[in-house]
């Protein structure tokens, strides 16, 4: 292997610069593609949980639901949610027992969310609004800390759905009652 002349020397290093150049390039933009690909998923995923939000009809069956179908979207090997206006735990999964009700109970109180990776699970807060509402726990393998976010955020809405739809429920409950009450009276 021999050069005979400077030019083609010139010529050889600018062939292999921009061989490196289009390589390293290449990478960055297979790696973009790759990272594009992964939030497509997470959105998709958290679509599917809007929607199962949405079909839902009791408050007590809803947030069960709601907990199932975060294990079953994210493949999670457990979730805990804790609802601190109804003041009720729900867990889903094999794993869903893995955080305490202590923990989430504090994670509502404080606002911090650490997560543990050493454990296994991941916990976040749950704002309706602006007040904190209650808490997520997902355990499995580390839910990167947007897609946490996310998923609480878009909980929140589920839940805050709930104690409204159970709210305006509430008087239709009590005119039935005293409907019942009265029926009952002139049945007498």
């Amino acid at each position: 292997f021999a050069i005979t002349a400077p030019e083609y020397g010139v010529a050889l290093a600018a062939f292999v610069v921009t061989a490196f150049a289009t390589a390293r390039l290449a990478s960055q933009l297979k790696r973009h593609e790759i990272e594009a690909l992964g939030r497509q998923a997470e959105t998709e995923k958290l679509y599917r949980l809007v929607n199962a939000m949405l079909n839902s009809t009791s408050a007590e069956a809803t947030l069960a639901r709601l907990a199932d179908k975060v294990t079953e979207i994210f493949g999670a090997d457990g979730v805990a949610i804790y609802d601190k206006h109804a003041g009720r735990i729900v867990r889903s999964g094999p794993r869903g027992s893995a955080v305490s009700d202590h923990a989430l109970r504090e994670i509502t109180t404080s606002g911090y969310s650490p997560n543990d990776t050493a454990l296994g699970f991941s916990l976040a807060p749950i704002q309706f609004g602006s007040e904190l509402g209650g808490s997520i726990a997902i355990h499995g393998d580390g839910v990167p800390e947007p897609l946490l976010r996310a998923i609480a955020s878009r909980v929140g809405m589920g839940m805050a759905r709930l104690h409204a739809t159970a709210k305006a429920a509430k008087p239709e409950i009590v005119r039935r009652a005293e409907e019942l009450k009265s029926a009952a009276l002139d049945a007498m």
